[in-house]
C-alpha cells in the first residue's frame, strides 16, 4: 500500500520529524511518501520505499508531479494548510482522505468536510464532530500523543483501514443492525450492548453498526456509531434493507411481563428485518416467561419464520424454546455478553470511592434492588438480615444500583430501616466501575439480575431474590442454589444463605464457573461468524 502524508504547519517538539522516523520504520510493510509543509525543513530521504520531501504551499505544482508519480493509495492530512493541499490534489486523485483534526475550528472547514474519514486528536473532539453531524463510523478512534511511538502507529493502522474501507463496493449490504432495551438508563442492558458491539467490530471491523435504540445521540457519542430512535420506523426499515445482519438482543425481549406491547415491537423487528433480506440473529438472549397463549403462539410462529441463528444465555430459555416449538433456527448455548466485560482498574475503583465517600478496603456486602412490585412486603426481612451480616462477619452493606436512577429509592428505604453502617452509591458510574464496586464486595445480594451477573463474573458469591425467570435462569445456569423466590423472602432464609456465600468454599466454585462461562460466551461471537460465512 502507497501513503502520502501531507503535513502542514510547524514541526512542534519535533513532533514532525518523529513521524517521519516512524514513517521510516513503517516503509518496510508499505511505500510512504511525506511532504512537509513548513519553512523548517524536516531531514529529507529518497529510497525505494521512503520518499520526504520539505516544501511549502506554494510548490503546489511540484506536490501535483510528486503525487502523480508516487500514485497513493490513501492520502493523509494534518494543518489546515495540509488540507487545503489535499482538497485540491483530491479533485484528480480518487483515493480517501484521512484529515487529522486538532480543533473544532477545523471541523468547520469547507475543505475538510469533503474528506473521507476524520481522526480527531481527543475523544472530546470525536463527540463534537459527531454532534455537528459528521457520521461515527468515519471518525478513527483517538490515540495518545503523548506517545509518539504509539501515536505514529496509529496513524499508519487509520491509513490501511481507510484504503480498504474506500476500496469496498459503495452499495454492498454489509452492516449490523442491533436492537435491545437500549438507551434507558440501564447499566445491565447497556453492559450487553456494549460487548455486542465489541464482538462485532472484532469479527469484522469494517461493517458499519446501527443501534436502535431510546436515546440514539448518547449512543453515536458513546458507541460511535449510527444510531436510530426505537419508534422511527420509516428508519428502522431502511436500516435494514442497507444492512446485512440484524442483531435482536441480548437480555430478555421475548417475554411479556414486562408488556405484550414490548414484546410484540420486537416481533416486527425479527418480520421485518427478515422480508428486508437480513440474516436474523437473537443473541445471547433470554427467553421468557410468556404468560399468554395468544403471544406465545404469534412468538413461535415469527421466530421459526423470521430467524436464522439463536443464541441463548440459560439453559431454562433452551428449554423454553423446544416447549414453544421453536426448532426452525439454529439454536446454541452460550451466555451473557456481558460476561466478556473487565471490572475498571481498582485504582479507578478507589478514586470513585473516595469521591462518594466509601472507604475502600472494608468488607462490604453490595446490595442490588430494583423496585418491584411486592419489595415493600420483604424490604424488613432484608433490612434484619443485612443488620445479621454486618453483626456476624462485620460485611457492612454498599448499595449499587444498576437502573439509574429508578435503583436508588428502595436502596434509601431499605438504608433508612438499618442500624448498621452502610453505603449508597447515588450517582450513576460507567459499567466498568459498577463492575469494579461489585467486585470490591465479599458476596452480592441483588433482585437485578445483572448485579448478580457482574458480581459472578467478577468472582464474588450471590444471592438471587427471584422476581423474574432471568433470575432463576442465571443462579441454575452457574449451578449456584443461593437464591430465593421474592414471595418466599425471610430473615432467616437471607442469613443462611449469606452464611453460605462467606464460608469460603463458594468463592472457589464461583470463580471456576466465571471462567467457563467466559468461554462459553464466545459461542454468540462464533455462532454469528458462521452465519456471516454462509452469506
Amino acid at each position: 500500500m502507497r501513503i502520502l502524508q501531507v503535513m502542514g504547519g510547524s514541526d512542534v517538539d519535533g513532533v514532525k520529524n518523529h513521524i517521519v522516523s516512524q514513517a521510516q520504520a513503517h516503509s518496510r510493510d508499505c511505500e510512504i511518501c511525506v511532504i512537509s509543509l513548513c519553512e523548517n525543513p524536516v531531514s529529507e530521504a529518497d529510497t525505494d520505499q521512503l520518499y520526504i520531501k520539505s516544501l511549502t504551499c506554494s510548490d503546489i505544482q511540484e506536490i501535483e508531479h510528486i503525487t502523480k508519480e508516487f500514485v497513493p493509495d490513501v492520502l493523509y492530512c494534518s494543518g489546515s494548510t495540509a488540507f487545503l493541499v489535499c482538497a485540491r490534489l483530491r479533485t484528480k486523485l480518487p483515493v480517501p482522505i484521512v484529515a487529522e483534526l486538532r480543533t473544532e475550528r477545523q471541523i468547520a472547514d469547507t475543505s475538510v468536510q469533503k474528506f473521507d474519514f476524520y481522526l480527531p486528536a481527543s475523544e472530546q473532539l470525536a463527540k463534537a464532530m459527531i454532534q455537528r453531524g459528521i457520521r461515527p463510523e468515519i471518525i478513527f478512534m483517538s490515540a495518545d500523543d503523548q506517545d509518539m511511538d504509539a501515536y505514529a502507529a496509529h496513524i499508519m493502522d487509520c491509513c490501511t483501514a481507510a484504503a480498504h474501507r474506500f476500496a469496498l463496493p459503495k452499495n454492498r449490504r454489509d452492516g449490523f443492525v442491533i436492537c435491545g432495551a437500549y438507551g434507558k438508563g440501564n447499566t445491565g442492558d447497556e453492559a450487553i450492548l456494549q460487548a455486542i458491539v465489541q464482538e462485532l467490530r472484532e469479527l469484522d471491523p469494517d461493517r458499519p453498526i446501527t443501534i436502535i435504540t431510546r436515546s440514539p445521540e448518547e449512543a453515536k457519542l458513546h458507541y460511535r456509531t449510527n444510531a436510530i430512535y426505537t419508534f422511527r420506523l420509516d428508519q428502522v426499515i431502511q436500516s435494514f434493507r442497507r444492512a446485512a445482519v440484524y442483531i435482536n438482543g441480548g437480555g430478555s425481549l421475548i417475554q411479556d411481563v414486562t408488556s405484550s406491547r414490548s414484546l410484540r415491537y420486537y416481533l416486527l423487528t425479527l418480520e421485518l428485518a427478515k422480508q428486508c433480506g437480513c440474516k436474523v440473529m437473537m443473541y445471547g438472549c433470554g427467553i421468557g416467561p410468556l404468560h399468554h397463549s395468544r403471544n406465545r403462539k404469534k412468538a413461535a410462529r415469527t421466530i421459526n419464520r423470521s430467524v436464522d441463528v439463536i443464541t441463548l444465555r440459560d439453559r431454562l430459555s433452551f428449554n423454553e424454546l423446544k416447549r414453544m416449538g421453536i426448532d426452525r433456527p439454529d439454536i446454541h448455548l452460550s451466555a451473557d455478553p456481558a460476561f466478556r466485560l473487565q471490572p475498571a482498574p481498582e485504582q479507578d475503583v478507589r478514586q470513585v470511592m473516595q469521591h462518594l465517600g466509601i472507604p475502600f478496603g472494608q468488607a462490604f456486602l453490595g446490595v442490588g434492588l430494583r423496585d418491584w412490585k411486592g419489595l415493600f412486603k420483604t424490604e424488613d426481612a432484608i433490612a434484619a438480615a443485612l443488620d445479621e451480616a454486618y453483626e456476624a462477619y462485620g460485611l457492612v452493606p454498599l448499595f449499587v444500583p444498576i437502573e439509574y436512577p429508578s435503583d436508588i429509592a428502595p436502596a434509601e428505604r431499605i438504608s433508612k430501616k438499618l442500624h448498621c453502617p452502610n453505603y449508597v452509591v447515588r450517582e450513576q458510574q460507567s459499567i466498568a466501575l459498577t463492575i469494579g464496586l461489585l467486585a470490591q464486595t465479599k458476596a452480592v445480594l441483588g433482585v437485578r439480575l445483572h448485579s448478580i451477573l457482574f458480581a459472578a463474573a467478577a468472582g464474588v458469591p450471590v444471592i438471587g431474590i427471584s422476581y423474574d425467570v432471568k433470575v432463576d435462569g442465571f443462579l441454575d445456569y452457574i449451578k449456584s442454589d443461593t437464591c430465593v423466590p421474592f414471595h418466599a423472602v425471610t430473615k432467616e432464609k437471607l442469613v443462611g444463605l449469606i452464611d453460605v456465600c462467606v464460608s469460603g468454599q463458594r468463592q472457589i466454585e464461583v470463580r471456576k464457573m466465571a471462567e467457563q462461562l467466559r468461554g462459553l460466551e464466545r459461542e454468540n461471537i462464533r455462532a454469528a461468524k458462521d452465519m456471516l460465512e454462509q452469506e
